[in-house]
């Protein structure tokens, strides 16, 4: 985050490497395409518990996978084959395929971005929510909502929540065209989705139990009986 605020440009992205502190600037200035940042209403009531969760859990693996690979410092030092080969509990291996998977797709990205290629990085969005929704588990209903109405919407490459999750805002990537009429039935149609789930907008409190119990596909099961719009 630091990093970001003081030596972000416009219409470029950084590609930092936590490790050594080393970055570079990619133009992300796609013509064919533009960002657009959608808000859930929702707070981020779970994320200093859950989230912070989430990384000791990593640690907790690293640890692990150590005793077999002691040359591992984190998981950028992990393969997919190696967290196959390691005997991990179910939780810990779809944390570490998720930082895995997504290190992979940061690098896919920068190559989309280099190439203009918009539908590769749309795809990556979308890929990349999937993950959070369903290995890293710090999304919320509301969050997979607005990226299963994009995905499903004429005009739209990708989406996928932004920040640590649960609840706050989703980023999409939209056709360079006049989107007034979408995104005001997207508005009109969250709105009926929220009301139909019981939500109060603006101010809910996730359900722990419901997540924990594998919401992720009871809310793709309202998304799809929501009957489209965010």
């Amino acid at each position: 985050d630091q990093y970001a605020i003081m030596l972000s440009r416009p219409e470029q992205v950084m590609l930092l490497d936590c490790r050594t502190k080393q970055y570079h600037f990619i133009n992300v200035e796609l013509y064919d395409s533009r960002w657009l940042l959608i808000n859930t209403k929702v707070k981020h009531k779970l994320i200093d518990s859950d989230y912070n969760q989430r990384a000791i859990e990593c640690k907790e693996a690293i640890v692990i996978m150590q005793q077999q690979f002691p040359e591992i410092m984190s998981l950028r030092d992990v393969t997919l084959d190696m967290i196959d080969e390691v005997n991990l509990p179910e939780s810990l291996y779809r944390r570490c395929r998720f930082v895995i998977e997504e290190n992979l797709r940061v690098h896919e990205m920068m190559f989309a971005f280099e190439n203009k290629d918009s539908d590769t990085a749309g795809k990556l969005l979308f890929a990349s929510h999937n993950g959070l929704r369903d290995l890293y588990e710090v999304s919320c209903p509301e969050l997979d909502h607005l990226v299963a109405f994009s995905e499903t919407t004429k005009g739209v490459y990708g989406a996928r929540m932004m920040g640590g999750g649960f609840g706050g805002c989703a980023c999409a990537r939209d056709r360079a065209a006049p989107r007034r009429r979408r995104v005001a039935g997207g508005e009109s149609g969250h709105r009926r989705w929220r009301d139909s789930a019981g939500i109060a907008g603006g101010d809910r409190a996730r359900d722990r139990q419901a997540r924990a119990g594998g919401s992720g596909r009871a809310a793709r099961r309202r998304c799809a009986g929501a009957g489209g719009g965010y």
